[in-house]
């Protein structure tokens, strides 16, 4: 399940904090089974919630404040920065020109320094990535 929300101090007009919560429909086996597709918009800054077996979350395009997911999955990050929760067995896909501050124990690409808390990537300041769990960094060309 997804749960995103704006971030207070979203830019002026978008208006107050919206929350979504959707929740299968336990009689209609379609959408207890069925995944969920969910386009957010880039003009606001969101905080993202999920959990789920096979999440696949595209940060490419979308500005987040603040992510956690729990499960496994992809996890697509892109220009920008943002502080993302992992907990569970996760791949994560960093282009090249992306910065990544890592805290906790992961597999990372060669060239990613060892810190005190993990590691962190070539590329600047960027993500904020925090680990529980079987998280692996892998490069991909850049955007």
């Amino acid at each position: 399940m997804t749960h995103p929300r704006p971030r207070s101090g979203s830019p002026p007009g978008e208006g107050p904090q919206k929350w979504w919560w959707p929740r299968p429909d336990p009689d209609n086996p379609w959408y207890r089974f069925a995944g969920w597709l969910v386009e957010l918009s880039d003009r606001v800054t969101w905080e993202i919630h999920a959990s789920g077996s096979s999440i696949v979350a595209d940060f490419r395009a979308v500005r987040v404040g603040e992510a956690s997911l729990t499960g496994g999955g992809t996890v697509k990050l892109g220009p920008g920065r943002g502080r993302l929760f992992l907990d569970g067995s996760f791949r994560v896909e960093v282009p090249d020109d992306v910065g990544v501050s890592v805290e906790g124990e992961a597999e990372v690409p060669s060239g990613w320094t060892a810190t005190e808390l993990g590691y962190t990537s070539p590329g600047g300041v960027g993500w904020t990535v925090v680990v529980s769990g079987s998280v692996t960094f892998v490069r991909v060309p850049g955007a």
